[in-house]
């Protein structure tokens, strides 16, 4: 433990600022939350005995004994029997947020596995006694920057969010957030040029993951199908190119798709299908980096008389939790939201503890992928 320290500026009662009718345990109270906010006094640092502030400050023991007990109480120091008493390791955190509000910020919340996850972030975040707003990131950058400076304002306790493909909009709230001491955690996706700690998907293990899958049933002409989202396409093409292997023949495909306009994306994949399935080289097994797009890939097959799997198999991506009698059927690559949603509400406690000791960004912490075994990928017909 830290040895223990004078408080800064700490020499008198005079330096207590406060109404003479205060009583001064509540303006000693007062002080030292004022300089743990202000960062003098610092998670796991020691205080001075009872008895040595009494000293210094001519205040009767009784006095400082009841402000220690009203701060232990709020949670802001902790005594251990024999040793003395330290500031919390949660001080900053329980603070200047004593609603401890988490936001988060999902896009399209209600497709794909964020509705699941969020679920799980609740769980977690009501177990550690905080409330939670779900705001919705798909919105314009104005609008999303707009959001951003009303929890700014609501002072929450943290903010867990998947960033927007285009986050450079959004550093200039992102640095107000780390300047007012809020923990932020980056899910899904790293910011770009930003000390933002990170929980991610790992984009590159799910492609070669899917890719050893597929290669090892047989197939060797395969569509790789991305859901048009650069930032993270190409380390899962990576990765998906690296499974299947040397002498693989790898066709990308690009399309602008969005789980919420997924019937409007259909015209497109059926112009797509007639394509690559209208010679003899068309692939033998489709992976895409979205569940809801292999499931759009799968009825656009079924309507044109492609049988899946015995004729096209197909992989696709979610989440470990599903519901749809598609979703249960489709092969995947997954990840567990309970995993996803818990593990957030620890990086966004982590992320506090080290806002508070002036740590450096950790590396990203990266979740576990699992096969999700379905009925939509089989050999290839010879």
């Amino acid at each position: 433990m830290p040895q223990a320290q004078s408080f800064l500026g700490f020499h008198s009662l005079g330096q207590l600022a406060g109404s003479g009718v205060t009583p001064k345990y509540e303006r000693l109270r007062e002080f030292i939350m004022a300089q743990i906010q202000a960062g003098h006094l610092q998670a796991g640092q020691a205080l001075l005995s009872e008895h040595q502030i009494a000293r210094s400050l001519r205040l009767a023991r009784s006095t400082v004994r009841q402000a220690m007990t009203l701060l232990e109480r709020d949670g802001l120091v902790k005594r251990i029997h024999g040793r003395g008493t330290y500031i919390h390791e949660e001080a900053m955190q329980r603070l200047h947020r004593g609603q401890n509000l988490l936001a988060l910020l999902l896009p399209e919340s209600e497709m794909e596995f964020y509705p699941a996850f969020q679920k799980h972030f609740a769980a977690a975040a009501t177990a550690q006694h905080h409330q939670l707003v779900v705001c919705n990131s798909t919105v314009s950058p104005r609008e999303l920057v707009s959001t951003m400076e009303r929890l700014i304002r609501l002072d929450v306790s943290g903010v867990a969010f998947v960033p927007p493909s285009n986050s450079s909009l959004i550093l200039r709230s992102l640095r107000t957030l780390r300047e007012r001491q809020i923990p932020v955690v980056c899910c899904y996706r790293p910011v770009a040029d930003s000390e933002i700690p990170v929980l991610s998907l790992p984009f590159e293990e799910i492609g070669r993951m899917a890719g050893e899958l597929i290669s090892r049933r047989g197939h060797r002409r395969v569509l790789f199908c991305a859901a048009d989202q650069p930032d993270t396409e190409a380390w899962t093409e990576r990765g998906f190119r690296a499974g299947m292997g040397p002498g693989a023949e790898v066709t990308t495909l690009r399309l602008h798709f969005s789980a919420r306009r997924a019937f409007h994306c259909e015209a497109a994949v059926s112009r797509e299908v007639d394509r690559l399935f209208g010679n003899g080289q068309s692939p033998t097994a489709i992976f895409c980096t979205f569940d809801p797009l292999a499931e759009l890939f799968y009825l656009v097959l079924s309507k044109k008389g492609l049988r899946v799997p015995e004729e096209v198999s197909l992989v696709g991506f979610g989440g470990l939790q599903r519901t749809g009698a598609l979703a249960q059927r489709l092969t995947s690559i997954a990840i567990d939201e309970s995993q996803f949603g818990s593990l957030s509400v620890q990086q966004l406690r982590r992320a506090c503890h080290s806002l508070l000791a002036r740590q450096p960004r950790e590396k990203p912490l990266l979740l576990r992928v699992h096969l999700f075994a379905g009925r939509t990928l089989a050999e290839p017909v010879r």
